[in-house]
C-alpha cells in the first residue's frame, strides 16, 4: 500500500481516557509515540506544519460539536471531541497481510475445483490455502498455528492416498 502512495497516517488522542492515557504515556517515553500539551506542540512533535494540524483539529472539532461530518461522512457516534491535554499521536503505516487469494481446499488440504470436487492429488497447506479459513481478513501470527497444522493435515491425507 505504501508502494502506491499511501503514507503512513497519524491517529490523534486526547487524555480523556485514563486507561489509553497510560498506555500513550508509555508510548512517549519510549519515543514511539509524539505528545504534546497544545496541538502546535504535538505538530512539533510529529514533524508536521502546525498550522495545517491545527486547521485539521478545529475544523474536527466543528464537526465534532455539530455531530455530523460533512467531510467524510463518519457516523456521528464516532464523532468524538478531542478537548483534553496532553495530546498524543500514534503513526501508523497502511499494510496487507498476506494474500488472501490462493485454493479452496477440503479440511484436509485437498485442492478443491470450481464445482467443489476434489482435484486427485492436489493438495495445498499455508497461505495460500486460507481461504477456507480466511476468506475476508486474517490476524497476523494468528494463522502461523492454522498452517502448521493444515500442513500436518495435507500431508497426512497426501499419505493415506498414496497407500
Amino acid at each position: 500500500m505504501i508502494q502506491d502512495g499511501n503514507a503512513p497516517f497519524w491517529y490523534i488522542y486526547d487524555s480523556s481516557n485514563a486507561d489509553v492515557t497510560a498506555i500513550l504515556e508509555q508510548g512517549a517515553e519510549a519515543g514511539v509515540v509524539a505528545k504534546g500539551e497544545t496541538i502546535e506542540e504535538l505538530a512539533g512533535e510529529m514533524g508536521v506544519d502546525a498550522a495545517t494540524l491545527q486547521a485539521t483539529y478545529d475544523r474536527y472539532e466543528e464537526l465534532a460539536a455539530a455531530g455530523e461530518d460533512e467531510d467524510f461522512n463518519k457516523p456521528a457516534e464516532n464523532l468524538v471531541a478531542l478537548e483534553t491535554a496532553p495530546y498524543y499521536a500514534v503513526k501508523f503505516y497502511p499494510t496487507t497481510f498476506g494474500s488472501q487469494g490462493g485454493v479452496l481446499t477440503d479440511s484436509e488440504g485437498r485442492v478443491l475445483n470450481d464445482a467443489g470436487e476434489v482435484i486427485s492429488g492436489l493438495y495445498a497447506a499455508g497461505e495460500m490455502s486460507n481461504r477456507y479459513y480466511y476468506n475476508e481478513n486474517y490476524v497476523l501470527a494468528a494463522s502461523l498455528g492454522l498452517y502448521a497444522v493444515a500442513g500436518r493435515l495435507a500431508g497426512a491425507a497426501a499419505a493415506a492416498d498414496i497407500q
